[in-house]
């Protein structure tokens, strides 16, 4: 596994993929889970990644089977990581300058959880349906052309 992360850190490697191909390139990845509820965390099950792009949290089928309280869950859980979320039809083609592209139909949504003030996270139950607080989380929606900087955080100008 060292010798991929090295050869795509070098950029003598591309990697590609989909749906579950897309969530395993993070350290930490959503390996199940729920929809459509309030932030909590019995929403989300989370296991370990590939760890390609390590500072990355990410979702698929983002917008069309409605996961935003599931990906904020997550990074209630990993507060130090980015949530991406990825919709169908939709890609995020990484450099490696640490910046991604949008591409395709849909949109990625960005949870940037680098200036939280306060989660009750560590308090609550592993198993419990309690919500969760998440506060001061910045959000992107970003879409087709669209640049972002994760290393610094930032949406890139056009």
């Amino acid at each position: 596994m060292r010798h991929i992360q090295t050869e795509v850190q070098l950029g003598n490697l591309v990697l590609a993929g989909t749906s579950a191909g897309a969530a395993i390139m993070g350290e930490i990845m959503i390996a199940g889970g729920s929809s459509g509820e309030s932030p909590n965390q019995a929403l989300v099950d989370l296991t370990t990644g590939l760890g390609i792009i390590p500072e990355l949290l990410v979702d698929q089928h983002f917008h069309n089977r409605n996961r935003m309280a599931r990906l904020m869950s997550a990074i209630a859980a990993y507060p130090h990581k980015l949530g991406i979320g990825i919709d169908e039809d939709t890609c995020a083609a990484f450099s490696d300058r640490g910046t991604f592209q949008v591409l395709g139909k849909g949109t990625i949504t960005v949870i940037d959880a680098g200036d939280l003030t306060h989660t009750n996270h560590p308090e609550v139950d592993a198993d419990s349906m309690a919500p969760l607080s998440l506060h001061n989380l910045r959000v992107h929606v970003l879409s087709q052309g669209d640049r972002y900087d994760y290393n610094s955080r930032a949406v890139l100008s056009q």
